[in-house]
């Protein structure tokens, strides 16, 4: 398998399930936040919050398109 065909294989596994893709996103987000929140004592909660928030756009909006180049 090439990695055409792996990208091929991505864009038809992302297509539809854009929903399922997002939630899974926010889940890894939401994750790596508590786990830099719990490791700074909550000391820097607004700004892991605020990082947290751009990753996860960032992240969506790559998929979305990745997605549309199919």
């Amino acid at each position: 398998m090439g990695i055409s065909d792996m990208v091929a294989k991505a864009k038809d596994a992302l297509r539809g399930h854009s929903d399922k893709a997002d939630q899974r996103v926010d889940k890894g987000a939401d994750m790596a936040a508590n786990k830099a929140d719990d490791m700074s004592g909550g000391k820097h909660s607004d700004q892991i919050d605020k990082g947290r928030d751009m990753a996860a756009d960032k992240s969506k909006d790559a998929m979305d398109k990745f997605g549309d180049d199919a």
